[in-house]
């Protein structure tokens, strides 16, 4: 009996040839779910990045003319209004997919190990606090220039997992997906040849990926977050502005920086938050969030950044010379 089956091209079989496509858009699909989830910041990036293959003859769009016959513009109006360009067009709607998409601001009552805990506002916008009624527990654990600038904090569980907590609570919608922050940074560290000069070498970034890479349960000393390397990843990642504060007897700025993203998407051009991350030092070996008034004193950028940063990122650090500028000018009194 002759073998009826349909081939396309060279002896392609057409059933294998549909099932491959199916494959392809059931990856894509999950490739679109897991992108839901992340800082719209990178989800626009993508979205333009996919835009621009899929459409080329966009790239160099013309401004268009001026438009002379608008409906009601007075005779010898200097008005330059116009026809919105092509481009305009993809980026309203890229923008309004985004609004539409956009974390709801809410407000959760946070879990705490110690006295203190605090109202919280999960958002990547300015966040709004009420002042608390109760004194901030930790005065002696943090520089004192910024103490008369806090308006609230998170003092997570302190279960091992406390500095990716933080993280969860700032980016992954709070700080039991703490989980799901680890694998994020896991992913980022893989996936950056830059993370071999933030840890050291190549096996001391596969050592990272071994103690970020813990999932259940309280973490042992060797899975417990590292400052600064593994900041460098939050940074980078969500596109924020670390600033990472430390104790000192002095009550200083000493082991206290503030860390910028080693890279840059497409349009980027600044960080979009800023995350405020206190570790109480050697005796209470833990993490807690802070949320800061706007315009807050901030720490010197580390060093390193310099070093390893992407052109993308160049000049980033002009945004915080006058708020740097106010730390160094109080501990040099």
């Amino acid at each position: 009996m002759a073998n009826n089956s349909l081939v396309i091209g060279d002896l392609i079989n057409a059933s294998y040839y549909v099932s491959q496509c199916d494959q392809d858009v059931e990856y894509l699909r999950g490739l679109l779910d897991e992108l839901s989830e992340c800082d719209p910041v990178i989800r626009r990036g993508i979205a333009d990045l996919i835009r621009r293959h899929l459409h080329p003859e966009d790239e160099g769009v013309q401004q268009p003319d001026v438009v002379t016959s608008t409906r009601g513009r007075p005779p010898g109006s200097s008005c330059t209004r116009r026809n919105p360009s092509n481009f305009e067009h993809v980026e309203r709607e890229l923008q309004d997919r985004s609004r539409s998409r956009s974390r709801t601001r809410t407000t959760t009552t946070t879990r705490s190990t110690r006295e203190g805990d605090s109202n919280v506002i999960r958002t990547f916008e300015s966040e709004i606090f009420e002042r608390r009624a109760g004194p901030f527990p930790y005065t002696d654990n943090i520089p004192d220039i910024i103490i008369p600038f806090i308006v609230g904090w998170n003092d997570v569980l302190g279960d091992g997992n406390c500095g990716f907590r933080c993280v969860a609570d700032a980016f992954d919608g709070g700080e039991d997906r703490w989980p799901h922050a680890r694998q994020n940074l896991y992913n980022e560290i893989s996936m950056r040849q830059v993370y071999e000069f933030v840890y050291g070498g190549r096996e001391y970034v596969d050592l990272a990926r071994i103690r970020i890479r813990h999932t259940q349960g309280p973490a042992r000393r060797d899975h417990w977050m590292e400052s600064v390397a593994d900041l460098y990843a939050v940074a980078t990642l969500y596109n924020c502005a670390v600033m990472y504060f430390t104790v000192a007897e002095s009550g200083s700025l000493w082991g206290c920086c503030t860390i910028l993203p080693l890279i840059a998407t497409y349009m980027v051009t600044r960080p979009c938050y800023e995350f405020v991350i206190v570790h109480l030092g050697a005796r209470d070996q833990h993490y807690i969030r802070l949320f800061l008034a706007p315009n807050f004193p901030v720490p010197p950028i580390v060093l390193q950044w310099f070093a390893l940063r992407d052109d993308s990122v160049v000049g980033w650090e002009n945004d915080y010379a006058t708020r740097i500028a106010l730390c160094n000018v109080h501990y040099d009194d």
